[in-house]
């Protein structure tokens, strides 16, 4: 997390993993087929803790968002 907080450039992550979603992006980008589902801002500042409560609201989110597809 470091590395990346230092470094101040742009990082492209594939995951299918919503936590680690949450826990490392600015944005998350939820796409079906190779198309844009959906587009959802993580405005919390780092180090993010897995448990609070914006942290699980915008994972639901992301849930429901990939629930649609």
């Amino acid at each position: 997390m470091e590395l990346f907080l230092g470094q101040k450039k742009t990082l492209i992550l594939v995951t299918h993993d919503v936590t680690e979603a949450v826990f490392l992006a600015q944005t998350v980008l939820v796409m079906d087929a190779g198309s844009l589902v959906r587009e959802i801002p993580v405005p919390m500042p780092y180090p993010r803790d897995p448990a609070s409560p914006g942290f699980l609201d915008i994972q639901a989110e992301i849930l429901d968002a990939l629930g649609g597809l």
